[in-house]
């Protein structure tokens, strides 16, 4: 129960499905949507609806079983959009101080253009 949150919901998923137990109580919500990308859209308005830590729970919770039924780990796949993330801001912020500006003066636009640039 140490492990970062993500790990541990592949890690008792995994374990459950290796146990048999059925996917309606693995993840009800999948089991009972025509597809995972209806019931993470169904979680997701839910979540709109009234954003409570219960609701965002069932919505991660339901993604990680989504991509853990295509192989997709869900760590390594945060991890490198986090680090892509990391990487594009780490970019506008050095052209930005090249430019002697101070980035927190940068409005909507300016960080939309500069976010854009390549």
């Amino acid at each position: 129960m140490s492990s970062p949150a993500l790990t541990l919901a592949q890690t008792l998923q995994r374990k459950a499905a290796k146990l048999g137990v059925p996917a309606d109580l693995l993840t009800p919500e999948l089991a009972a949507a025509e597809s995972a990308g209806a019931a993470i859209a169904a979680l997701a308005a839910a979540y709109e609806g009234e954003p409570t830590v219960e609701s965002a729970g069932a919505l991660l919770w339901a993604v990680v079983a989504a991509l853990r039924s295509h192989d997709i780990d869900g760590e390594a796949a945060l991890r490198g959009r986090a680090r892509a993330f990391r990487d594009r801001l780490a970019t506008v912020e050095r052209d930005v101080h090249g430019e002697d500006i101070d980035v927190r003066e940068l409005d909507h636009a300016e960080w939309r253009e500069r976010w854009d640039a390549d």
